[in-house]
């Protein structure tokens, strides 16, 4: 039994923390890289989990709450304007539906990078919670984190300067 299968038959729900040695790798990177370069990074994870769920009627908010903190991301948009959407975003992640529960709790965080980058983990410690549960191999998103956050250092969108000054210091 691994690890992970002991804190889920102790009932825990994030079944993944930073201080696991498959997230160390991707942790260290993450704090290598800038708080603008986290945020890009989260956010395209986070425009993929929405797209996940784009075509359910039910959530059609999910893609204006992304386009709202994309705003934020900026500059064209206050903090104020946004959050609205993030806490939407985690009182919707209720405990009925499973794969709602990990993966809206993984996009409200992917959105909250943009105000900290220490929020940088929290996407994946819920999404890999929920391929863990699934039996789904989560050691190959691990990799994906990781190949994407490298990619993205050469991406053309950091030489822009069309984001919000914060995010640049």
């Amino acid at each position: 039994m691994d690890i992970y299968e002991i804190r889920k038959n102790k009932g825990r729900k994030i079944l993944f923390n930073k201080d696991d040695g498959c997230l160390l790798g991707l942790d260290d990177q993450l704090k290598r890289s800038s708080h603008l370069l986290n945020a890009l990074w989260a956010m395209d994870l986070a425009r993929e989990l929405t797209q996940e769920f784009s075509l359910d009627p039910e959530y059609p908010f999910l893609l204006e709450s992304y386009e709202s903190v994309y705003d934020w991301l900026l500059g064209n948009r206050k903090m104020s304007k946004a959050r609205p959407y993030i806490l939407k975003i985690h009182r919707l992640a209720n405990d009925k539906d499973q794969k709602r529960y990990y993966l809206f709790h993984a996009i409200a965080q992917a959105f909250s990078v943009i105000h900290t980058p220490k929020h940088a983990l929290g996407l994946p410690l819920y999404e890999l919670s929920y391929y863990y549960s699934n039996q789904k191999d989560y050691l190959s998103c691990i990799a994906y984190y990781q190949k994407k956050l490298s990619d993205l250092s050469y991406d053309e969108r950091l030489k822009s300067d069309k984001w919000a000054s914060f995010v640049l210091k």
